[in-house]
């Protein structure tokens, strides 16, 4: 029987991933509503639509907003967040702004120093442009010993560091770096809202060039990474954060190489979504199946050799580690919360100690069976051969008498 105590460790893995992937998909779900229904395609909102961000701009009209968000490409991603609900839209983006000056992104971005342990062991970066346009994002999930890095830094530093790699992308943006920023409109013009194409000259609310892509590689992931109550805590404050600041920043999300585990959760999770948020995730197995789609979209001289492209670093490593990182597995003398990892382990170990238990079990009842199975058989041979000899002896018998009852015959004649 599988020992009790592992079933609260799935359990909790279970629901911990659960909700990761309801919140992470859930938080582009309205970009399917009707209200809406060409946005992903670049095409301007629908005329109740702009109805709607009319009335969310002048809830906002006193309100203080950083230039790198005052865009209406970014804002009107906070109303499509809550489903053109104004006044949810405005304490959504109320709630953003105080958790700008909580966390500072741009002083993350710009100044702040990351841990070393993250210098040297994490794993994403920016590899360059797809073919639309868009900042693409590679993070080796698999390379990188998230365990042994939240084991070295605190929690919020990890979340700092997602704050500061997703600033340094959004920054790499081209609807930043074109006439958003410094063409015919100024970036607290609000009347250009109003005209007919949307304030852009392009008439396009939405394209790729406002987006990020991100490839996350999850080959080598262990199994005992949901069983980590401070990796699952992270992760499900990462997308939270993501949910609540970010809203629509990424077209794509593309997933490679995904453990049967992570599989079983996301199928889960897909009955209760809509398909046009599903769309937005790619979840894509080995190399066979990932590098033509990788390579569709992303120039191979911008993809890494080890994902289809054609690029390597300039030590000639397909993966680009100079670039992404090189990740590895972090050195306890890194630990600065070993405990932590020490009650994991345990856990890990009494996991483990349950499996081989029950894999010792599932053995010896197996060889009993085996040997039952064999023990039925030689005494089946030996019936049957018992049997045989019998019949032989018989038969001998029967010959035997045959023959003196002929020789008998003989005799008489």
């Amino acid at each position: 029987m599988r020992n009790e105590t592992r079933t609260p460790l799935v359990r909790r893995a279970s629901r911990g991933l659960l909700t990761v992937f309801a919140v992470l998909l859930s938080s582009e779900a309205a970009a399917s509503q009707n209200l809406c229904p060409s946005q992903s395609r670049g095409r301007p909102p629908s005329a109740d639509a702009r109805v709607a961000f009319r009335a969310f701009r002048e809830s906002l009209r006193n309100v203080t907003i950083p230039a790198g968000i005052r865009h209406n490409v970014f804002l009107f991603r906070f109303l499509e967040a809550k489903n053109f609900d104004v006044d949810r839209a405005v304490k959504m983006f109320r709630a953003h702004l105080e958790w700008r000056e909580k966390w500072r992104p741009e002083y993350l971005r710009d100044e702040w120093k990351l841990p070393e342990v993250l210098e040297k062991y994490g794993v994403v970066g920016f590899i360059g442009y797809d073919v639309e346009g868009s900042p693409v994002m590679l993070a080796d999930e698999g390379a990188m010993d998230t365990k042994g890095i939240l084991a070295s830094i605190e929690k919020d530093d990890y979340l700092r560091w997602f704050i500061k790699e997703l600033e340094s992308n959004r920054q790499k943006l081209r609807i930043l770096q074109d006439d958003w920023k410094n063409g015919d409109r100024k970036d607290d013009d609000w009347d250009d809202a109003d005209r007919k194409d949307g304030g852009r000259k392009d008439g396009a609310w939405e394209d790729p060039k406002s987006q990020l892509a991100i490839i996350f590689e999850f080959k080598g992931v262990p199994a005992s990474y949901l069983l980590s109550s401070r990796v699952l805590d992270v992760m499900l404050r990462l997308v939270q954060m993501h949910d609540g600041n970010y809203p629509g920043l990424f077209k794509r999300i593309y997933v490679l190489n995904m453990p049967p585990f992570f599989a079983a959760i996301l199928g889960m999770v897909k009955p209760i979504l809509r398909q046009g948020t599903l769309d937005k995730v790619v979840c894509l197995g080995a190399r066979e199946q990932y590098a033509p789609v990788l390579t569709r979209v992303i120039p191979k001289e911008v993809l890494p050799k080890y994902w289809g492209g054609t690029r390597v670093d300039e030590n000639g490593d397909p993966k680009c580690s100079a670039v992404i990182g090189k990740g590895g597995k972090v050195p306890r003398s890194y630990y600065r919360y070993p405990q932590t990892m020490a009650d994991e382990e345990d856990e890990e170990s009494e996991n483990e100690k349950d499996e081989e238990s029950e894999k010792k079990e599932k053995d010896e009842e197996s060889e009993k069976k085996e040997k039952d199975e064999e023990s039925e058989k030689e005494k089946n041979e030996e019936s049957e051969k018992k049997e045989k000899d019998e019949e032989r002896e018989e038969n001998e018998k029967d010959e035997e008498s045959e023959k003196e009852k002929n020789e008998e015959s003989e005799a008489e004649e």
